[in-house]
């Protein structure tokens, strides 16, 4: 569950309020808190087995012993078919699955229309093309550290002639991308270099040319558990997205292929 439920809920006015739970004692309480994060990884239960417990626990088995009789005793856990659960984590867990299906197979309805739209159904994935397909290669593009979204001078010139770049809506397209990926790099300069990279995109194929694309395409990398910085890899930081990278023709033919889902 770790992919479609990186957490799980944990109400604080219940718990500071619930005197069964102050009455555990803080080792119990710690160890139902571990044990309540480890249901909720394996789909709502864990293995009424001894060993799993214990190495969840990281205890010996006498003091898990006296921890599980303690917790079952306040009602906290339940035991049935040899399975431990707790009733409300269980409830909370089926809930989230069905809205993660619900908001799955809406991606999925809103991908086939991206793909419509583009002229272009990502074929099966080249073993050589997926091999760096977890590190991007150009991460140049850095911006200044900011989460909010700021309105940015585009009337730049490319050659020499004021709003050059008109038939292509930058800033729409900027304020949209801040939207729809709040965990990337928000650009706090339009150059012409990255209005040249935005206007090739843009005028590529008919179909980009359209405000809606634009979204559709931002919500599609928004999916992505490695460009929104989800995938931890040993000894890297995790990769932090930007629009600048994006718009390279390189990262935005891999973007449409499917490589980094």
């Amino acid at each position: 569950m770790s992919k479609s439920a990186p957490y799980f809920p944990f109400y604080a006015d219940d718990w500071l309020d619930n005197e069964n739970i102050f009455d555990m004692g803080l080792e119990c309480e710690g160890a139902y808190i571990r044990l309540l994060a480890a249901m909720w990884k394996r789909d709502g239960y864990i293995t009424d087995s001894e060993r799993m417990c214990c190495n969840i626990l990281r205890c010996k088995p006498a003091k898990w012993r006296k921890i599980k009789e303690t917790l079952i005793g306040f009602g906290v856990i339940q035991l049935k078919d040899g399975r431990i659960f707790n009733e409300r984590l269980t409830k909370e867990l089926n809930f989230f699955k069905e809205k993660s299906e619900k908001n799955s197979e809406n991606a999925n309805k809103r991908w086939n229309k991206f793909v419509e739209t583009e002229g272009e159904k990502p074929n099966e994935i080249n073993e050589s093309d997926n091999t760096n397909a977890s590190q991007p290669q150009c991460h140049t593009d850095t911006d200044t550290d900011t989460d909010t979204y700021k309105p940015i001078d585009t009337n730049v010139s490319i050659v020499g002639k004021a709003k050059a770049i008109a038939d292509c809506p930058h800033q729409e397209i900027i304020k949209l991308y801040s939207e729809k990926l709040p965990t990337g790099i928000v650009p706090q300069s339009w150059g012409s270099a990255r209005a040249s990279a935005l206007k090739a995109r843009w005028r590529e194929k008919d179909q980009r040319q359209d405000i809606e694309w634009w979204r559709l395409f931002f919500e599609y990398i928004s999916k992505s558990d490695f460009l929104t910085g989800k995938v931890e890899t040993p000894g890297r930081k995790p990769f932090e997205i930007n629009l600048p990278w994006i718009l390279k023709k390189q990262n935005f033919d891999k973007i449409i292929d499917g490589i980094y889902h």
